[in-house]
């Protein structure tokens, strides 16, 4: 054991094993207790100001809400309770989980109202593909150059995915109820129609109601002329 062979190669495995030691693991960052570091970021990373996740149930899709305020519709927002800009958001941003693949909803100017997944056991059904909802403004109907709450409200509707985004309600109304028929598969919608052409949807106009159908992709109105003369000439006489 004394032999200069035996020193050597104690020596060789003793070197290796301080170099293995000391080899810093280049699989993820960490620190001492071994905690997972996060990566650097770039100081001139855009800011894209998203939402708590929306989760939808049965599915590897996550939605990240892209919010629509800046900082003056914010200051806008605490300063004036009556003050509506500082809801809504631009757009939606889509990400699987599994495949780590990532979309947006749409490349059109818009601003998302409200979003409605298929979570709640009223609008699931197992039996078809689920689908989301949205409340969206589209059109500056009142043309005064931005996208706001004075402007008409309209369906849209989605895969879970996002994919098959489609409005489902009509141009010229404002909506302001709408219910998704599971067993029928079919969308009822009521709202307003700018009937006195006066930039508002109000109480003073048109009343109206259709129904989708989410199989066959068609909108058509609940009531046809026919019905709803009779029902006119019904309410004269009372």
């Amino acid at each position: 054991m004394n032999s200069p062979y035996y020193h050597t190669l104690f020596a060789f495995i003793a070197l290796n094993l301080a170099s293995c030691a000391g080899a810093p693991d280049k699989s993820e960052p960490t620190d001492g207790l071994g905690i997972i570091k996060s990566p650097p970021v770039d100081s001139g990373q855009i800011d894209l100001k998203v939402q708590s996740p929306i989760l939808i149930d049965d599915s590897e899709w996550v939605l990240f809400p892209l919010n629509n305020s800046t900082k003056e519709t914010e200051e806008k927002f605490y300063a004036s309770s009556d003050y509506r800009g500082f809801l809504g958001y631009w757009n939606i941003a889509f990400y699987n989980v599994k495949t780590k693949a990532s979309h947006v909803l749409s490349d059109q100017k818009m601003m998302i109202k409200s979003i409605t997944p298929p979570n709640q056991p009223e609008l699931r059904d197992t039996s078809r593909n689920t689908h989301i909802f949205y409340s969206i403004t589209v059109t500056d109907h009142n043309q005064n150059g931005r996208l706001d709450h004075d402007d008409p409200t309209y369906l849209f509707v989605s895969d879970a995915d996002g994919e098959h985004f489609r409005q489902v309600s009509p141009f010229d109304m404002n909506v302001t109820y709408w219910h998704e028929m599971t067993s029928a598969h079919k969308v009822l919608i009521q709202g307003f129609q700018d009937t006195d052409a006066d930039g508002d949807y109000d109480e003073e106009d048109a009343q109206v109601s259709f129904i989708y159908d989410l199989d066959q992709s068609h909108l058509e109105p609940i009531f046809d002329p026919e019905f709803t003369q009779t029902i006119l000439q019904l309410k004269t006489k009372q």
